[in-house]
């Protein structure tokens, strides 16, 4: 893990996997305001596992696989799912590649052409309901952004009900069922009566009953900024 000292800029990484990276398992952490959340570039990997993590506001992405990282013979392919990934590339920089990237120049640089070349990933939350995949023609980054030569799927939210004034429930889903070991995260929404204000909502996972069918997410509003 480097954090201060290193090339990219002054805040570093968040968590850095350099030279080699086998059965490394990161898991409930909150990743934020670093240059780069996770940087990946360790040779011969297997088994990275990142799971149930909150990867937010980091300048550049939340995780990158650059260029230095291939994997092992018969490798356990890398499994990430369940994170809150959302609100990265947020710069200044010169290099902003969305929430997640791939490095060209790395064993994924033919997905930019060929899907049967990119980085496979499960869901994760990347702050919305689906994410815009970036391209050097519209040069579309930044919050809710794609790799290209990434393909993943999202987790998503269904409706928003008041519970009671002031808590609200929302239903995550991933891949068409309850996203129950998605990790806690900040939310934020707009409410509008009469004026747009905006409240920082946290978010707290319930447990679900037996007779119910879904997963509830009750949201209590904390600050107001």
């Amino acid at each position: 893990m480097y954090i201060l000292t290193v090339p990219e800029g002054p805040s570093g990484y968040g968590i850095f996997l350099n030279n080699s990276a086998v059965n490394v398992t990161v898991n409930k952490n909150h990743i934020a305001y670093n240059h780069l959340g996770i940087s990946i570039d360790a040779n011969n990997s297997t088994g990275i596992v990142i799971t149930q993590n909150t990867i937010t506001d980091n300048v550049l992405e939340g995780i990158r696989f650059n260029a230095g990282y291939d994997l092992a013979e018969n490798p356990v392919q890398p499994l990430v799912t369940d994170n809150a990934i959302y609100r990265n590339a947020r710069g200044p920089s010169m290099m902003i590649l969305g929430e997640l990237s791939a490095n060209p120049e790395g064993i994924y640089g033919g997905g930019l052409l060929n899907p049967s070349e990119r980085l496979q990933l499960d869901a994760n939350w990347y702050g919305k309901n689906d994410y815009t995949t970036w391209d050097y023609d519209t040069a579309v980054v930044g919050y809710g952004t794609m790799c290209p030569r990434i393909n993943t799927t999202y987790i998503v939210f269904k409706g928003i009900n008041s519970t009671s004034p002031g808590n609200y429930s929302i239903t995550f889903y991933k891949n068409g069922e309850i996203a129950s070991n998605l990790t806690s995260f900040d939310l934020y929404a707009t409410l509008n009566r009469g004026q747009t204000v905006k409240l920082k909502l946290h978010l707290m996972l319930l447990t679900v009953s037996d007779y119910s069918d879904s997963m509830q997410v009750t949201i209590f509003p904390s600050t107001i900024q």
